[in-house]
């Protein structure tokens, strides 16, 4: 199955990062030069799924983009340490077995979500953590109180 976006002329003034193949028809501008070209390959997007286990875990700078998948019958806390993610930072956790996935901010940071829940709502709860200021996080998806 194929997917195309089309994108309206537009120029970028910061960097463009594509973290997956690119095609490419048609004439477009690089570096101030006009270029006409036709680039085809095919486009793949793989998240890496990282399993933890275990009664806790603190995340990490490689976290960041990933798919954390917790398959335990025990609860696993998540630390979100202070300083260490880049404004913009998303990790989803998605709760594969029956324990639940807890998170816990260290001291100075922040994690906001509907009605103050920090943990999975069950087996195979996903729940994403966006990062939208420094040290200042937004939980969503299927969690509980």
């Amino acid at each position: 199955m194929s997917s195309r976006i089309l994108l309206q002329p537009h120029t970028f003034k910061d960097s463009v990062i594509i973290d997956s193949s690119l095609s490419l028809n048609g004439s477009f501008n690089l570096n101030g030069e006009s270029v006409s070209a036709t680039l085809n390959s095919k486009a793949t997007l793989n998240k890496n799924v990282n399993s933890i286990s275990g009664s806790s875990y603190s995340l990490l700078v490689s976290d960041n983009d990933k798919i954390i998948k917790h398959d335990s019958s025990s609860d696993t806390t998540i630390t979100i340490p202070l300083n260490l993610f880049p404004v913009g930072s998303q990790i989803t956790f998605v709760q594969y077995g029956f324990g639940q996935i807890i998170i816990s901010p260290e001291s100075g940071v922040a994690c906001y979500s509907l009605n103050e829940g920090l943990k999975s709502a069950g087996r195979y709860a996903k729940i994403t953590l966006l990062q939208v200021d420094l040290n200042s996080w937004i939980l969503s998806g299927d969690i509980a109180v």
